[in-house]
């Protein structure tokens, strides 16, 4: 085969793998597309911002492919990036492609663009679950590197199909993140193995969340590729259906029950009597065991908006944050949520998830989803068990009710934070906050920490407010108090939409807000003009391989 004359700033995962495609082209516009928000004493900013795009060919199948560049900002998501992905995911749908592929490189979020960067993810998120509705695959290679963390770690969840090599790591949180919050008993991000065997290849495959790949084998990879995309795949998405969400949630809730007295991965695999990997025999295994979640207290706001919509005798609240009831107005209303500003770790989001599905299984008309929380559950147990399958999943429900036509609105009474608001909230047809409320992707103390640097919330990439988050689309509305006869007219609102349209759910739009709002000024026009190229016209360009 001969080599692609690829130029030198290429991702190195594109070149390593190579040899798996029988043709490559690059998709790209005439325009440069970089961020805008880049530091100034980093020079400028590169073109692509981080993110390689084009299309191959595999025995003559048609693949989208998308491959992260761990080079710049470690394959962070920021506004750019996101939007390139995002226009990607949307081509590949209306191009009826064979499959989608990315390679995975990416330690989550761009933290200096953290509020545009946590609505890419949840755009993304939402991009991957239509191709996997429509029956078209949605395939992730995480290679050496930086892994697959964060919001990219919660993308990846959502695949049809994950493979690491050996040396991969796949997670949500990472130590860093955790101890900061913690401390480093509870994990330390100094213990190197730890780290490894914990977010590692051979655990996770072994979880059956992934396929473990021989260490740079492009023949193997092709070799899996072309399998899968052999078989029949079926064009309902049964992903979404009642049975597959049912088997899902009770392996993940049977896992969690399994593990979550477990201090380490060497204990939780000597439970089940599986011979682990020579090397973590001679280990120090974790021996901490994480505290029980605390009970929470209802804070005034939310009482407020449980007051305004007369709830509190439909609706119960468990000690640990989980919110369900049902009331009856021109609609049937589903509550579904979190309170107390509730950690959101496996136990209380899979009651979530379950109240969904009973929500799709009965007469209910539309959805309330309540939310009130600090954010994922920050412990090691919860990482190990893989809290990222476990979200996303969530997100797998959400989509099945707004796929069954039944509407779904998420309401932030006080606070929300990153991955639990990403696979939530952000996965609704409409997210509505009280202007008062406290939206974040992480503290500025936890994001000095984990930068190195200090970073000042003044911006609407930074700041914490509703306000800001409403800027760059990620809220649909910000509403003072509502009460149940506007929620009965946005159902009517939207069930009337629904009406018109043969596409279930509803078109994302919030990359367009966001522009129409000046919050989040690139995505938009990046997306067009991605969307724009003709993939014959000579701005794809061709490289035999």
């Amino acid at each position: 085969m001969s080599t692609p004359l690829l130029s030198a700033d290429s991702p190195a995962a594109l070149q390593r793998w190579l040899p798996v495609w029988d043709h490559l082209w690059q998709w790209k516009t005439s325009q440069t597309q970089c961020s805008p928000h880049w530091p100034a004493e980093q020079g400028s900013a590169p073109d692509g911002d981080g993110i390689w795009l084009g299309r191959a060919s595999l025995d003559g199948k048609k693949i989208w492919l998308a491959v992260q560049d761990g080079k710049v900002t470690g394959g962070a998501i920021g506004e750019v990036h996101g939007a390139r992905l995002c226009a990607l995911l949307q081509r590949a749908l209306t191009d009826k492609a064979n499959a989608v592929m990315i390679i995975a490189e990416s330690g989550g979020v761009r933290l200096q663009e953290a509020n545009a960067g946590l609505i890419a993810v949840a755009e993304c998120i939402d991009g991957v679950l239509r191709l996997r509705a429509a029956g078209i695959p949605v395939l992730v290679l995480i290679d050496q590197g930086r892994g697959c963390f964060g919001g990219m770690g919660l993308i990846a969840a959502a695949a049809t199909q994950v493979w690491m090599t050996p040396a991969a790591r796949w997670g949500m949180s990472g130590a860093a993140v955790i101890a900061q919050a913690h401390g480093n008993t509870e994990f330390d991000p100094e213990d190197k193995a730890l780290h490894a065997r914990t977010h590692g290849a051979w655990h996770r495959s072994q979880l059956h969340e992934a396929i473990l790949l021989p260490d740079h084998e492009p023949a193997t990879l092709r070799q899996q590729i072309a399998g899968l995309l052999a078989q029949p795949v079926s064009e309902a998405g049964d992903f979404f259906t009642l049975p597959v969400l049912r088997q899902r949630q009770q392996a993940l809730s049977e896992r969690w029950q399994a593990g979550k007295s477990c201090t380490d991965v060497i204990s939780y695999w000597q439970s089940h009597n599986l011979a682990l990997p020579a090397t973590w025999l001679q280990e120090q295994a974790r021996t901490t065991t994480a505290a029980e979640p605390e009970a929470v207290k209802i804070s005034a706001l939310q009482q407020q908006v449980s007051d305004q919509l007369a709830i509190n005798d439909d609706v119960q609240i468990s000690p640990y944050g989980f919110v369900i009831g049902q009331w009856q107005s021109r609609y049937r209303w589903q509550v579904i949520g979190t309170a107390g500003g509730a950690e959101s770790g496996t136990a209380l989001v899979l009651a979530q998830a379950a109240a969904c599905m009973q929500a799709l299984q009965e007469p209910v008309d539309a959805v309330l989803l309540l939310i009130s929380t600090c954010g994922q559950r920050l412990r090691y147990q919860e990482e190990m068990l893989s809290l990222h399958q476990v979200m996303l999943h969530l997100s797998a429900c959400l989509f099945a009710l707004r796929q069954a036509g039944k509407p779904v609105l998420g309401l932030v009474c006080d606070q929300a934070t990153a991955s639990a608001l990403v696979t939530g909230g952000m996965q609704c047809d409409a997210l509505w906050a009280l202007p008062q409320a406290s939206i974040r992707v992480m503290s500025p103390e936890a994001i000095a920490q984990v930068t190195g640097s200090s970073v000042q919330p003044d911006t609407a990439m930074l700041a914490q407010t509703a306000q800001a988050h409403w800027q760059t689309g990620a809220l649909h509305h910000l509403c003072d108090l509502p009460d149940r006869a506007m929620l009965d007219d946005w159902a009517t609102e939207l069930l009337q939409q629904q009406r018109t349209n043969t596409c279930l759910p509803l078109l994302d739009q919030r990359n367009l807000l966001g522009w129409q709002r000046q919050g989040r000024t690139a995505a938009y026009p990046v997306m067009q003009a991605l969307q724009a190229v003709n993939p014959r016209s000579p701005d794809l360009q061709p490289e035999a391989v």
